[in-house]
């Protein structure tokens, strides 16, 4: 059980999680509401640079940042990954899950540009109410093919797995498509769609680092299972478009530990021929 203390409203279980989702919230070993740096030592080192695509670009309101990006990352209830990016005195946040005052605590005094999801199920996206509320002109992001995730809980699987429906109740600034790029802090994050888990999962891509949602985990595939979900489509978007990406790209999932694409090519059973 947790208490969604946004809404108000303690919620518990409704069904029994689906084999494969379970199995995903307990392999994950990082505890709910710890946030910790993705600076991982086993991946430091890594030199790549992604390809930027040269179609329409997302810039928000603020100033171009000549410092690197720096990623945190806050575990959530469902043993989801919230990312936070942050640049000088400027921060994205993907995949805003539960607990929104736990990423306020990291954003601290940091203006929010940006809402980035990777794709529109609840336990990615419970959190954007109260982050809209707090930061009233970070731009709410999401593939066209998801955002009606965002207003339909029988979509977003609120109405299956929760006792709440959740509905978001702000609207979607940017509705993006793969020929897109969005400018955070004067870098171009390339927009890659991944279609499988549900039809419009996407990842944000910039120089060595790919943040992937539920598409790939560590040594496993995401949920395919689920209501709009297609395993042969999850497959074919993981190694047509991920695994074109160098080697050494880090990969950020939206459960369990980071990865390599490199290590994913050499060892994840479900994606071996």
């Amino acid at each position: 059980m947790f208490t969604n203390n946004f809404l108000g409203i303690s919620m518990k279980y409704k069904f029994v999680f689906p084999t494969a989702l379970a199995a995903i919230i307990l392999i994950c070993s990082c505890s709910n509401g710890t946030s910790q740096s993705n600076n991982d030592p086993d991946l430091e080192g890594i030199d790549i640079t992604s390809e930027k695509s040269d179609e329409e670009t997302f810039e928000p309101d603020n100033e171009s940042c000549d410092e690197d990006i720096a990623v945190d990352k806050i575990v959530v209830d469902y043993s989801t990954n919230t990312y936070i990016l942050t640049c000088g005195e400027h921060a994205a946040v993907i995949d805003p899950g539960s607990k929104p005052e736990s990423i306020e605590m990291v954003l601290e005094n940091r203006t929010v540009d940006l809402l980035l999801l990777t794709h529109g199920h609840f336990d990615h996206i419970m959190g954007l109410d109260r982050l809209k509320q707090t930061y009233p002109y970070a731009k709410v992001a999401i593939h066209e093919d998801d955002q009606d995730f965002l207003y339909e809980p029988s979509l977003n699987m609120s109405s299956h797995y929760i006792d709440v429906d959740y509905v978001f109740s702000g609207k979607v600034d940017i509705a993006f498509t793969e020929k897109d790029t969005i400018q955070f802090c004067g870098k171009d994050i390339s927009i890659i769609h991944l279609p499988g888990h549900t039809p419009g999962s996407s990842a944000f891509c910039y120089d060595d680092t790919v943040f992937v949602g539920d598409t790939l985990m560590y040594m496993r595939i995401g949920v395919i299972d689920l209501p709009h979900s297609d395993e042969d489509q999850l497959i074919k978007s993981i190694k047509e478009k991920l695994f074109t990406l160098d080697d050494e790209t880090i990969v950020y999932p939206g459960h369990g530990r980071s990865t390599t694409i490199g290590f994913e090519k050499e060892n994840n059973p479900d994606l071996q021929d």
